[in-house]
């Protein structure tokens, strides 16, 4: 699955597949999404991560990490 497709199924915030698709491709996109974020987080020693959540800016704690 390429990162737009996976972005799309996320985007719909839901784990309901559409017509055409299976659980398990929800499944994939949901794995690529939190390896992505467990990427960008272990690749900076951040404390407080600001990201984008619907145009909104908020920040993210990672002090437990």
């Amino acid at each position: 699955m390429d990162y737009k497709r996976a972005l799309e199924i996320i985007k719909r915030k839901t784990s309901i597949p559409e017509e055409g698709e299976t659980f398990d491709d929800i499944s994939e996109a949901f794995d690529l999404a939190a390896a992505a974020i467990e990427n960008i987080i272990l690749a900076k020693p951040w404390s407080v991560l600001d990201v984008d959540v619907d145009g909104e800016s908020k920040e993210l704690d990672l002090g437990g990490i």
